[in-house]
């Protein structure tokens, strides 16, 4: 059956992120800046993100329930450093597929598109090589896209950046061939085959990045393009994006921040169910230290009793209150890593797995951080560890990375791209279903 639309329609961007906030929240920045500019803009993702898609004034297209989204985060092995990367399959490279191919599929017999995805929105991939569109693929940290040069950090492998390049080489081929594929293949291929399409491999290595454009959001002194990636690559920088202007400070919090002096920010993650010892001893690092802490999550579950110098709330802007902290400690996403860059604060990670140990390295070259793994959160530690965040030459240190990322419109140059690979092979298009 051929699908055809007429060339003098002005495509839609479909934006079709999958994961945390983290992961949805820069899509839906785009999203505005696109729609700002005149194009017509859609994002299509799990439900449970309706509600700030709707209030940022942009079309919504469902790809799973809000029940299926907190199931997926309700589970134990989604934050384990060994098991982590298994459940983010399971939960991606399954089903969702067929959902998401079904979804761009019915749009693309209605106007053109542009498909814009987040790294392992897999099922746009299959979709451009089945409809033929063009895609672009949007990766938010540097450990998206492997390499055997400035490879990523990972507990247990320290050694591996120190190893000869063949050595590194072949480490990250075999890596793919024999866990990585082995892990993804048979669910992605399972589905591929449903929509008539033949295997791959070499999945994150290589097939999961679009032919037609590649960005990095992030700055070239956080990574910079190495010389095995795509030739496709192009990097802009952190899109800072936090839902300000759509979810205002609360009248409370405003009034906590201005009566007294800055508090330490502990955040564990939107996505991260199983923080309560997490909030727990860092109740107790406040009472050690004398600080006012602000705890900040959605999971009311993990809290405990909170005493009268620490304040509660579920969300608030990043970029509103970082500027305002003492520190920040967090569990090291690239979202939050790059608003405490921005914001010129001392920040504490506390990294347990997929990009965090990564994102902790590369940030420590460019502000005040400490770091280490989330399992060894413990209060003697972190005393020790955050003490000297808390002194001001720490905050000086944090100063010119905050002014490079502050000089700079943070979605200009991401915008331009996807608009340019959109037009590019647009005027018209058929495919085959």
């Amino acid at each position: 059956m051929q699908i055809t639309t007429s060339a003098g329609h002005d495509p839609l961007y479909l934006l079709t992120p999958v994961g945390s906030a983290g992961d949805v929240l820069p899509f839906v920045a785009i999203g505005q800046r696109l729609a700002a500019r005149g194009r017509r803009v859609a994002i299509a993702t799990n439900q449970y993100f309706e509600p700030v898609i709707s209030r940022a004034g942009l079309a919504f297209h469902e790809l799973g329930t809000a029940e299926e989204y907190l199931q997926t985060t309700s589970d134990p092995d989604l934050w384990h450093p060994r098991r982590g990367f298994k459940a983010v399959m399971r939960h991606t490279a399954g089903p969702l597929v067929s959902k998401t191919v079904n979804v761009i599929r019915e749009l693309a017999g209605q106007s053109p598109l542009v498909l814009v995805s987040s790294t392992v929105a897999f099922g746009a991939r299959c979709a451009q090589e089945l409809l033929g569109v063009p895609h672009v693929s949007v990766h938010l940290s540097p450990s998206c896209i492997q390499t055997a040069y400035d490879t990523a950090t990972y507990p247990g492998l320290s050694l591996l950046r120190r190893a000869p390049l063949p050595m590194r080489r072949f480490f990250m081929h075999t890596l793919n061939r024999l866990i990585i594929d082995r892990t993804i293949g048979p669910m992605l291929n399972s589905s591929r085959a449903e929509l008539g399409l033949p295997p791959v491999r070499d999945i994150m290595l290589r097939w999961m990045h679009s032919p037609d454009r590649v960005i990095g959001l992030w700055p070239a002194n956080f990574c910079a393009i190495q010389p095995d990636w795509p030739n496709q690559v192009r990097l802009t920088t952190f899109p800072l994006s936090d839902a300000s202007g759509l979810e205002p400070l609360p009248d409370e919090l405003i009034r906590f921040m201005s009566n007294g002096e800055p508090p330490i920010v502990f955040t564990p993650g939107s996505a991260n169910a199983h923080a309560a010892d997490f909030f727990r001893t860092s109740v107790e690092v406040c009472r050690r230290l004398n600080r006012r802490g602000l705890f900040l999550s959605r999971l009311t579950k993990a809290m405990p009793k909170l005493p009268e110098f620490i304040r509660h709330f579920d969300y608030a802007p990043f970029g509103q209150v970082f500027p305002q902290a003492a520190a920040v400690v967090h569990h090291g996403g690239i979202g939050t890593t790059a608003q405490c860059l921005a914001a010129g604060v001392p920040q504490f990670i506390t990294w347990m797995s997929h990009d965090q140990p990564d994102n902790a390295a590369r940030a420590t070259h460019l502000s005040a951080v400490a770091s280490l793994n989330a399992a060894r959160y413990t209060l003697r530690r972190v005393i020790h560890m955050i003490a000297p965040l808390l002194e001001g030459s720490a905050r000086q240190h944090c100063q010119p990375m905050a002014k490079q990322l502050q000089s700079v419109d943070p979605l200009n140059e991401t915008c331009d791209l996807i608009e340019k690979a959109g037009t590019r092979r647009n005027s018209a298009f058929s495919a085959t279903s």
